[in-house]
């Protein structure tokens, strides 16, 4: 595959990537749901024990939510026994129709129940409102369960729940890495991107002021030749930092120098993953003379950075503090 196919299918899969967070915001839209039935089920609405109130009905299920089982319920059989969380240190015991929920020294035991909807398939809570601060689990094709942390702002921790002996594999770093140059000669970059994320404690060199924030920068060739840049920095409920607006030439060509001093272009074509579910790095960059760069990582392989994140950034900062 040549440098632009390349660079195509990456873009395709960060694309893929984005459509996951808009289902992940879905999902934890309908979890907020699922939190005021829970709350209404606990005794802050009227008793569960009596009939409803005259004139009143019970509440419909949220809209994606599986309703009550009908007709012979699915077996729980091929889901007993143990299962570790890929993402994190959450563990679950299923024994008959009882889930134990373990984080740390605390645990707590529910009810499940199997339902089927469609084509999907859910592991619930009989009471309704899920397991804690944790959604209902989906069962995949694969045998693996996912749910997600029921929290009303930021994003919540993703579970990915599989047996033991099949989380070292899921770990296993892979190189998706393409063969492309390793030396760039211009100097005039039309477009540069890039993307990253300090949420999880990563600050790849970065002051601490920085950290619990996701990051994207830009610069773009207009069509008269001037350039538009576009930095922002976004926490979970806010905009911190930003600049939206034009920079010279002489700027743009400054980041060219940058990046060329940094060494960047020795790891052109760098893309490295695994299946963890951690925000990852992305860096690209299109020259007029038709060069190109263009770095990924993701997963545990982003956890340190090939290049020197850090140099990009305080230059970055040149022009946003100023703003």
């Amino acid at each position: 595959m040549g440098h632009s196919g390349s660079r195509k299918k990456l873009l395709m899969q960060a694309g893929e990537e984005a459509a996951n967070k808009n289902m992940k915001k879905k999902m934890k839209q309908t979890a907020a749901l699922l939190i005021a039935l829970s709350m209404l089920a606990c005794g802050c609405g009227r008793r569960n024990d009596g009939p409803p109130e005259s004139g009143t009905s019970e509440p419909e299920p949220p809209s994606g939510v599986s309703a009550p089982e009908q007709g012979t319920p699915l077996s729980l059989e091929s889901l007993q026994g143990e299962w570790v969380d890929l993402n994190g240190s959450t563990k679950l015991d299923i024994q008959e129709d009882q889930l134990t929920v373990t984080e740390g020294s605390y645990s707590s035991t529910y009810t499940v129940v199997l339902r089927k909807e469609g084509d999907i398939l859910t592991l619930a809570d009989a009471k309704g409102g899920g397991f804690g601060i944790m959604s209902d689990l989906q069962v995949l094709e694969d045998g693996s369960m996912i749910g997600w942390e029921m929290i009303l702002d930021g994003d919540g921790h993703r579970f990915h729940f599989m047996r033991e002996e099949r989380i070292a594999s899921e770990k296993e770093i892979v190189d998706l890495s393409t063969e492309m140059p390793k030396t760039i000669e211009s100097t005039q970059i039309e477009d540069f991107s890039l993307s990253f994320s300090t949420s999880d404690g990563r600050l790849y060199g970065l002051d601490q002021s920085y950290g619990g924030a996701s990051y994207g920068w830009q610069i773009t060739k207009q069509e008269d030749g001037s350039y538009y840049m576009d930095f922002s920095q976004s926490y979970p409920s806010y905009m911190g930092i930003g600049f939206h607006g034009a920079v010279s030439e002489e700027y743009v060509r400054g980041l060219a120098q940058k990046i060329n001093e940094t060494g960047l272009p020795s790891v052109n074509g760098y893309y490295m993953k695994n299946n963890v579910d951690l925000p990852g790095y992305y860096l690209s960059a299109d020259y007029e003379s038709g060069e190109s760069l263009l770095v990924h990582a993701d997963g545990n392989a982003a956890d340190t950075c090939v290049f020197d994140l850090a140099a990009l950034f305080e230059y970055a900062l040149l022009v946003v503090e100023q703003e």
